[in-house]
Order: C-alpha cells, then sequence, then structure tokens
C-alpha cells in the first residue's frame, strides 16, 4: 500500500490520501483475493507434486506415526505460497491503485460523512477508525481463517470418509 500511495509519473498520486481507505482496501483484498490466489496455487503445487509422486506433501497427511520432517516440507511450502501470493497482491494493488482507493473511499464515503458531523473526539467521529481499524479485520481475518482451514483440511477429511472402493459417504453418526 505504501508504493500505491507513492503514484507514478501519469497517475494520480493519493500522498494525501485517507490511509484508513488504504488499510481498509488491504485488508479486503488481503482477505479475499489473495485466499483465492494461495487456494489456486496450493491446488495447482498439489497437482504438480502428485505428478512428481511427491508423497512427503500430500497435504495434512504426515505418515503413522507423524513423522515432523513431512510437517515441516508442507509447513515450508505453505509459507512459500502465502509469500508469493502477497508479492502477486502487491503488484496487483500497485497496478490497480487509481481504481482501489476511489473504490474504498466510496465504500467508506456513508462512515465519513456521519464522522463529519461529530464532534472531535466523539464516538462518531472515531467511527470509521473502529470499523477499518478493529471490524473489518476481525470479520475477514475470521472468514480467511475459516476457508483456509476448510480447503487444507478438505483432502484429508474426504479420504477418510471415503473407503479404498470408492463407494462410501459421510461416516455414521456417533451415538
Amino acid at each position: 500500500m505504501y508504493l500505491s500511495m507513492k503514484g507514478m509519473p501519469g497517475s494520480i498520486s493519493y500522498a494525501n490520501s485517507d490511509p484508513c481507505q488504504l488499510y481498509f482496501i488491504n485488508v479486503i483484498l488481503d482477505t479475499t483475493a489473495r485466499v483465492f490466489i494461495t487456494f489456486c496455487m496450493f491446488k495447482f503445487s498439489l497437482w504438480c507434486f502428485d505428478k512428481l509422486g511427491w508423497t512427503d506433501m500430500k497435504s495434512g497427511e504426515y505418515g503413522n506415526p507423524p513423522q515432523v520432517g513431512r510437517w515441516f516440507k508442507q509447513l515450508w511450502m505453505w509459507l512459500l505460497l502465502v509469500s508469493i501470493s502477497k508479492v502477486v497482491m502487491g503488484a496487483l494493488t500497485y497496478a490497480f491503485r487509481d481504481w482501489l482507493i476511489p473504490l474504498s473511499a466510496w465504500a467508506l464515503a456513508p462512515l465519513i460523512q456521519w464522522n463529519a458531523a461529530g464532534e472531535p473526539g466523539s464516538l462518531q467521529s472515531r467511527s470509521e477508525l473502529f470499523v477499518v481499524m478493529l471490524f473489518t479485520p476481525f470479520v475477514m481475518n475470521t472468514f480467511q481463517l475459516v476457508v483456509q482451514d476448510n480447503f487444507l483440511k478438505a483432502l484429508a477429511a474426504l479420504k477418510k470418509s471415503c473407503p479404498p472402493g470408492g463407494k462410501g459417504g459421510p461416516p455414521p453418526p456417533m451415538v
């Protein structure tokens, strides 16, 4: 976001734009578009590992008994994918900054207008800060955690619910 604020020759400079707007759009993009990019790279890497026959890289499978080496390999693969997706999102944010900043300003406009009517230091004047710095990151990071947890565990859970013959369904109810 810092680079987006600096601007480039021939583009709109946002050096004086509202940091809340920049942070807001960064949180939204990081927890939605970047998660999708990471998911696509994750699926592609699993496909590649499967084609290469690298059994240590099957997501969520650490051996029986669990092997720390497998876990570390998968952890490093995940950290690499997340790091690459952060760089990709940074480049996309920079490339589309002239579109994203006004979009963020539009999304926060009702709060900004409501803030302007409040006394300085009042709860009303701090509503934008609350929404941008606390509420939105809490909700969106929770969303991101649930989505990533589900696609990381999905393969292992699916394999456990289906027997080797392929004819299975959900596990029987626990009584």
